[in-house]
This record gives structure tokens, sequence and C-alpha cells, in this order.
């Protein structure tokens, strides 16, 4: 879980179909353990596509589960997809939709969009 990226320690979340195995209560523990640590900056969840319809319902109740059982939850979730942000942004799945009111950053096909008064906005083309 641990992983430092630009001299930020972040909790990283790989939704990879390879090295797949069932999500359960202790690593939910283990997840909230290294986001409550102060020097824990962000999550980043990334792999095949946590927007897969294989891999969505997951990645939202990890979320749903980290927000509520967190300690004074004020971290930033970064979410990695190979969607572009029209598809994902107006999209009516309810999964999708609310992933989108967790995350802060979303990188879509590789363009980086950063959620400022509720709305995502690009910030990096």
């Amino acid at each position: 879980f641990p992983y430092i990226d630009n001299d930020e320690i972040q909790v990283l979340l790989s939704v990879t179909k390879e090295d797949a195995k069932e999500f359960n209560d202790s690593d939910l523990m283990c997840i909230l353990t290294y986001v409550n640590e102060s020097c824990v900056n962000c999550i980043v969840i990334n792999g095949d596509d946590p927007l897969d319809d294989d891999s969505k319902e997951n990645v939202c109740d990890i979320l749903r589960a980290v927000r509520a059982l967190a300690d004074d939850f004020n971290k930033q979730i970064k979410l990695c997809t190979n969607y572009p942000f029209a598809i994902i942004n107006y999209t009516d799945d309810k999964d999708i939709s609310e992933i989108l009111q967790y995350i802060n950053i979303l990188v879509a096909d590789n363009a980086v969009y950063k959620k400022i008064n509720n709305t995502f906005t690009l910030i990096n083309n």
C-alpha cells in the first residue's frame, strides 16, 4: 500500500486482473491504518481500469468505506482511467457517479482534472 511518488507518500490501490485477490475486511483495515497516518498525502486508484464494469462497484465500495471509517478524512483521492473525460463526466452509471463524488483528482486518458467547487477542471493536457 504505501507508495512514494514525487516525495509524496500515497496509498496505492491497483485494480489489475492478473494480481486480483478477494478484497476483505483485513484489507480494508490495512488501508485505513495507512490512510490515518499523517504522513500519507493521497490515495491513488489505478490498474487495468478502475471504471471497467468488473471493477467499478468494488472501487465504489472501497471508497465509500474509507471515507466513512477513516479518522477525520481530508486526503486527496486520485483515480487513473483510460476512459475520456467526456464519457465519464456525463454518464448515468450510479457507481461511476458516486466514485466521482469521492475523488479529487481524475486522470482520464492522460489528461489531469482537479475538482474545484465540485466541478472537474482540466489542469494538465
